[in-house]
């Protein structure tokens, strides 16, 4: 039987081909699935001590290679995104691409109902 590519397979194949090589975090409750992903992948995992280190982290990689990548989890970790986003933007640099997931089925790719839905993610216009 021929495997389904999952979402999260999908976004790092696309990082991938899009030449990102590391992947910048804190591993936390809604992602542990997608870190799963990530550590049988070809991109390699920085671990931050916090979330906004990440942010700093993707921001400098996004000016040396053109794109980077962030992942961390809902609420708090988003939150302390959000001064790491503002700088890449006010600075004009090549702005990391930050991506948080829902915890996940395995099997469905269903949000898991043991867990209380997150809020929606905070979009910043330019």
């Amino acid at each position: 039987m021929k495997t389904s590519l999952t979402i999260g397979g999908y976004l790092i194949q696309r990082l991938y081909a899009h030449g990102v090589r590391h992947i910048f975090g804190l591993p936390g409750d809604y992602v542990l699935g997608f870190y799963d992903l990530l550590s049988k992948s070809k991109l390699s995992i920085i671990n931050t001590c916090d979330e906004q280190g990440a942010g700093f982290a993707a921001d400098a990689y996004a000016r040396v290679r053109g794109l980077g990548a962030v992942c961390v989890t809902y609420c708090v970790g988003g939150l302390k995104v959000a001064n790491t986003t503002a700088e890449a933007f006010a600075e004009k640099s090549p702005e990391p691409r930050h991506f948080r997931a829902r915890l996940l089925d395995r099997n469905t790719g269903l949000q898991s109902p043991n867990r209380a839905r997150p809020p929606p993610p905070m979009r910043l216009g330019r």
